[in-house]
């Protein structure tokens, strides 16, 4: 179902994306200088914990080359990457740092005193010493356990951290043994909501984005407010789920009672609410009716009414308003729908706006790009396929592809 959505609702709807580099060094690999300053003799492979990488590129692994050693290692090539050889990190451009671990198996002795260890050696020192705090604050708790009765996670965490504190273990990465070292950096940024990405509501009523617009070019009602989601008109009907009308429907009756009561004496206010609450969920109506038995509760209830709006419960699936109640509430309160306007010009057709609950869904549209591979078939007669690009290893894939666009449906509001 296609959703045009407006930008002041996309930028609510914006997230942190995390992300999970892990960077693994051989015996004859080398982190290049990639974020270093040469003049201060400042070796530094990636970014520090806090910084933000204003590059696509998180760090670049090179391979130790004998024959070009003297080239790929001078002052000026340790600082620039080679597309051909290196091996490169990619993360989202604007990501920020937030926490990096060292995983090694080598002997420190051996590499403490090559400057281009120098940043990793200082991250892993910091890992050590904050395992060791863990394991100190914890052990108490662990070594009395009649007195304490330590949860199950405070002892994964004790045997955890002592493990990773103790000298002789041995660290395995993809379940095989490495010898030199892991980096493992995490990342987050700001993933902005943009066309391709999903939202859904409480009733299924998932949809992809096909257009943010300017809030102004989304309609607006009669009191100038505008439209934050404009469904597909097709979409609800044939899913059938209508729940979601309830809701938009409950919520603008909602609004009325309050614009329709707002210079009313406060015991006209207060059975107003009442009877709107009678018919929607009789259980809040007793609940509010037991809380509200004095002056000053009533007021407070009023005024909380009007700063955050009538709060009203409906279960997304059973014990939910029925359609002789709807009935009833338009009976009773007789509300009419909004006349709007598009881009100034009227709609014709009177519209209902309502707030509705919308998450965003965890689908990214950059990763849903729909592509096969031209070259040669694999032994189960299938396109070859490269799994680094998910690795953050490669920027794309480096097998030929054969790409399609994605297929976005887009609908006009109107």
């Amino acid at each position: 179902m296609g959703i045009v959505i407006s930008e002041s609702a996309a930028k609510k709807l914006s997230a942190n994306s995390v992300n999970k580099v892990d960077i693994t060094i051989n015996n004859n690999d080398i982190l290049i200088n990639l974020f270093g300053d040469n003049n201060n003799n400042n070796y530094k492979c990636f970014p520090d914990i806090g910084e933000t990488c204003e590059k696509r590129a998180l760090c670049s692994r090179r391979r130790i080359n004998q024959n070009s050693l003297l080239y790929d290692f001078n002052s000026s090539n340790s600082k620039k990457i080679n597309h051909d050889t290196d091996t490169i990190f990619y993360i989202p451009k604007g990501s920020i740092i937030y926490d990096i671990e060292v995983f090694c198996n080598c002997e420190i002795e051996n590499i403490s005193n090559k400057k281009y260890y120098e940043q990793i050696l200082k991250y892993r020192e910091m890992n050590i010493a904050f395992y060791k705090e863990v394991v100190e604050t914890l052990k108490p708790f662990i070594e009395d356990r009649e007195k304490y009765h330590p949860s199950s996670d405070v002892e994964y965490y004790y045997k955890r951290y002592s493990d990773l504190i103790n000298p002789i273990t041995l660290f395995k990465y993809d379940d095989n043994t490495f010898d030199n070292m892991v980096v493992r950096i995490r990342t987050y940024n700001k993933n902005k909501l943009s066309i391709g990405s999903k939202i859904t509501g409480r009733y299924g009523s998932k949809g992809v984005i096909s257009a943010i617009l300017p809030d102004e070019e989304m309609p607006m009602n009669e009191y100038g407010e505008y439209a934050d989601v404009c469904l597909n008109p097709m979409g609800v009907p044939s899913r059938l789920n209508l729940g979601q009308l309830y809701e938009m429907e409950l919520n603008f009756m909602g609004d009325q009672v309050l614009r329709s009561i707002k210079d009313k004496p406060i015991e006209e206010q207060y059975k107003t609410i009442l009877k709107f609450y009678k018919i929607v969920n009789e259980n809040q109506y007793n609940f509010i009716k037991e809380n509200t038995k004095t002056k000053k509760s009533v007021k407070e209830f009023i005024d909380d009414c009007y700063k955050h709006g009538l709060m009203i419960h409906q279960p997304p699936f059973f014990g939910n308003i029925k359609m002789e109640d709807m009935i009833e509430l338009y009976k009773t309160f007789g509300y009419n729908p909004y006349h709007c306007t598009y881009k100034g010009n009227k709609i014709k057709t009177p519209l209902i706006f309502g707030n509705i609950y919308y998450i965003r869904l965890k689908h990214d549209p950059s990763s849903k790009m729909s592509a096969r591979s031209s070259g040669e078939l694999s032994l189960n007669n299938t396109p070859s396929k490269s799994m680094s690009y998910r690795d953050h290893v490669s920027l794309f894939r480096q097998t030929p592809v054969r790409a399609g666009r994605l297929q976005i449906a887009c609908y006009k509001p109107f």
